[in-house]
């Protein structure tokens, strides 16, 4: 219904020929998806600082994947490797919603966790963030964080692992030791585990070197990132409504 109102449009507009027709809607549909998706995000947004988006940023649907999946699964203990947007917007989500959970932010690069942690602090947000500090060193065959300065409790339960980082062009499968180094921390009840930047060759051969190493677990791709999920009692998908 909605793509064939977006065609009738362009048609009318003189914005679109026999060849581009199916790009161009397609086009407006993801706008508009976003756009609705970046409403539901409103709470998040409004009476805060302002978010620096910058082109390592994610999209709407995967901020509101996120969040949907800590709200509806009850989500504790949340690592965040690529500190950010989404370091930020969690932080808000437990604030308003009077959730008892935590997150660990690991990055290379304390400049940028600095800002990240001053927008923290003025929106009254920072208690519920630990900041890693660790430089990207060549360890064995992979470039990964230093995995001396990435300490955890022994007990330590990861329910939510988020990875956004390091930045992929710093190294051939850059962000492929994540997996292996986290995996016993991850939760043995349910974890989700989510990798942005899959429509990249990299990320997309990671997935599948992951696969091997988490066989239990369902595999979703999206537009620019997959998910891996295990035990997880409720669906979270961000539904567009469209």
């Amino acid at each position: 219904m909605i793509k064939e109102s977006i065609k009738h449009i362009l048609k009318k507009m003189g914005q679109i020929s026999n060849e581009d027709t199916e790009k161009k809607i397609n086009d407006c549909t993801t706008f508009i998806q976003s756009a609705r998706i970046t409403n539901f995000l409103a709470p998040l947004l409004v009476n805060f600082s302002y978010l620096p988006l910058t082109d390592a940023a994610a999209g709407p649907h995967y901020y509101a994947h996120i969040l949907n999946d800590i709200i509806i699964n009850n989500k504790k203990s949340i690592v965040d490797i690529g500190s950010g947007i989404s370091t930020i917007l969690i932080a808000r989500l437990l604030k308003i919603n009077n959730i008892s959970a935590s997150i660990i932010s690991i990055d290379h690069d304390k400049n940028w966790q600095n800002i990240v942690s001053s927008i923290l602090k003025r929106d009254g947000v920072d208690q519920y963030v630990t900041f890693i500090d660790s430089p990207i060193i060549k360890s064995n065959e992979y470039t990964w964080y230093d995995k001396t300065k990435i300490v955890f409790p022994d007990d330590y339960s990861i329910d939510t692992l988020l990875i956004d980082g390091p930045i992929g062009i710093t190294a051939h499968l850059a962000r492929f030791e994540a997996v292996p180094f986290l995996k016993k921390y991850l939760s043995r009840n349910c974890y989700t585990i989510y990798l942005h930047d899959t429509d990249r060759p990299d990320e997309k051969e990671i997935v599948r070197l992951w696969a091997m190493d988490l066989p239990y677990a369902k595999i979703s791709v999206f537009n620019r990132y997959t998910l891996f999920s295990y035990g997880n009692k409720f669906e979270f998908y961000p539904q567009s409504i469209l």
